[in-house]
C-alpha cells in the first residue's frame, strides 16, 4: 500500500505533508495498491480474493484504464510526483508540494521538474500572481463556475524562476 491523495479540497494550502495526510479524517481514503506481480490475483490470501472480486462482482478488470493495465491493478508508473496541479477549480487554481510523496489520484496534473530545477522553487512560481493570471487566460469555462486547463495549456506556462 502506498498513500495517496483522490482529491484537492482535501488538501489546504500549497504544500501536503505526511503530518497532513495523517491529520484526515478517518473516513477518508488515502491508501492505493500498488502492485505490479499479475500471479497475486491467484494467490490464496485476502489481497488475491480481493482482486478476484473485483473482477467478479465489479469487472473492474474491464474499466477503460484498467483494461490498458498490465496487471489490470497496476498502477501508472511515474518516477517524480514533486508538484500537483489543481486543473480543475472553482476558486484559485493551485499548485501543491507533494511533500508526502502521495500517489495523486485522477483529480490533479503532475508537474515534474526537469533535472537541476528546485520543487520548492518552481512550485513557488506556479503559484505566483504572474502565473496564475496566465492560467485565468488559459482556461475553459463551464457550468456552474467550473474551469478547467488541459495539461497542454499548463505545459505551455511561462515561469520565471
Amino acid at each position: 500500500m502506498k498513500p495517496c491523495i483522490t482529491g484537492p479540497k482535501l488538501i489546504e494550502g500549497t504544500k501536503l505533508t505526511e503530518l497532513g495526510l495523517q491529520r484526515l479524517p478517518a473516513t477518508t481514503p488515502r491508501w492505493v495498491l500498488e502492485c505490479r506481480d499479475p500471479q497475486v490475483e491467484n494467490d490464496d490470501n485476502a489481497l488475491g480474493r480481493y482482486l478476484r472480486l473485483g473482477i467478479d462482482e465489479f469487472q473492474a478488470h474491464a474499466g477503460y484504464l484498467a483494461s490498458k493495465r498490465k496487471p489490470w491493478y497496476a498502477l501508472e508508473q511515474r518516477s517524480n510526483m514533486a508538484i500537483l496541479f489543481t486543473y480543475m477549480n472553482r476558486q484559485r487554481p493551485r499548485f501543491i508540494r507533494n511533500r508526502a510523496g502521495a500517489i495523486p489520484l485522477n483529480t490533479f496534473l503532475i508537474v515534474e521538474p526537469k533535472d537541476g530545477v528546485d520543487a520548492d522553487t518552481l512550485c513557488e512560481a506556479l503559484n505566483a500572481p504572474k502565473t496564475v493570471a496566465q492560467l485565468e487566460r488559459l482556461r475553459r469555462n463551464y457550468g456552474g463556475g467550473l474551469w478547467k486547463l488541459e495539461p497542454g495549456e499548463v505545459a505551455s506556462l511561462r515561469v520565471s524562476i
